[in-house]
């Protein structure tokens, strides 16, 4: 999360895909993972990310509920 924070989106997305790779379903770096994706216009990667965060988050969430209602 620092990485991302610190604008290190390319070095961000290397560390979530770690993460991914240990555990496949941890929603928050799906989450993070999508925002660095959405900083470097990658912009269908970032989407697929946040729709795999939703699909993992545990429970209910307002704010991921309003991404997913028009």
């Amino acid at each position: 999360m620092l990485l991302y924070w610190d604008g290190q989106y390319d070095a961000a997305i290397e560390e979530y895909n770690k993460v991914l790779n240990l555990e496949d379903d941890f929603w928050y770096a799906y989450w993070m993972r999508g925002l660095a994706y959405e900083e470097k216009n990658q912009y269908r990667k970032s989407a697929a990310d946040q729709r795999q965060a939703i699909q993992h988050f545990p429970g209910d969430s307002p704010l991921l509920i309003r991404l997913t209602r028009p």
